[in-house]
């Protein structure tokens, strides 16, 4: 226990001696707020004492229901001693507020997080459209793989399709335009359902302006805008679709970026991935 002496001197009075016994005070001078006093800081508060919602409170105090927190998203409650909260992805927890860069998925089941990271993945032959999966038509089509290693014409292909014979399976051909667009992933634009206009039924040069060009700027997951599990070279693919408003040309696919785009009828420089 401690014990403070008082002098007090009332007139013509000898000195009269007070103890004076109590809890006491680490702040002899008085300026330590005490309890339920303003705080900015729980160094502004008196020994014992912690500032919560800018009020000295007792350290430990009973906690409401719902716990303090006052103001604070992540990080010990000063009175509680229980968490108010983490932080997420890059985010850090500083005096009580996340700062950094937060995902944000709100909903959303793929497509970027607004971090460089991912909501999720879509499956199968599902595409990623406004944050949500979306599944093609083409779900059920049988696709070589791996490929012809070799570069063909527009016609060779189609040739080589419609000769193919792969496990007693002779039903093989060019897919057109749509059906090749089923197979990209990783570039929203040009993935089936996407921004980009060409597909079988736009099939005229014009279709291909605007989104059409790809991802060569972010590239995609893996380096090679298709699904996991294709094998094959990563590089332009013939489709059966001509190009309706100019006949020397076909619609083709760059998978290393994603891009849609059409090839004269008679290069070489093409490769070909058939299906059924």
């Amino acid at each position: 226990m401690h014990c403070r002496t008082f002098r007090v001197f009332p007139a013509l009075a000898l000195a009269l001696v007070v103890l004076s016994c109590g809890g006491g005070s680490d702040d002899p001078s008085g300026r330590l707020s005490q309890v339920g006093e303003t705080c900015s800081k729980t160094g502004d508060c008196d020994s014992g004492l912690v500032c919560v919602g800018a009020v000295c409170q007792q350290e430990g105090a009973i906690c409401p229901d719902d716990k303090e927190c006052s103001g604070l998203e992540c990080g010990p409650d000063p009175v509680c001693g229980t968490s108010c909260g983490t932080c997420s992805g890059d985010q850090s927890c500083s005096e009580g507020a996340c700062e950094g860069c937060a995902p944000s998925c709100g909903g959303r089941e793929c497509g970027d997080d607004g971090c460089g990271g991912s909501c999720g993945e879509c499956s199968g032959a599902g595409s990623c459209q406004d944050g949500g999966c979306v599944s093609s038509p083409m779900s059920n089509l049988t696709w070589q793989n791996p490929p012809s290693e070799n570069d063909m014409t527009w016609s060779e292909a189609k040739q080589y399709c419609s000769d193919l014979d792969v496990d007693g399976h002779t039903d093989w051909r060019l897919p057109t335009i749509g059906e090749l667009r089923s197979l990209i992933r990783g570039c929203p634009a040009t993935e089936w359902g996407g921004s980009c206009g060409v597909d079988d039924d736009c099939l005229t040069s014009s279709c291909g302006h605007g989104t059409c060009h790809g991802c060569s700027n972010i590239g995609c997951a893996g380096g090679c805008c298709w699904p996991d599990g294709i094998q094959g070279w990563c590089s332009f693919y013939w489709s059966s679709s001509p190009v309706e408003d100019d006949d020397i040309y076909a619609w083709v696919v760059k998978f290393n970026e994603g891009g849609v785009n059409y090839a004269g009828v008679h290069n070489y420089g093409i490769l070909v991935r058939c299906v059924r």
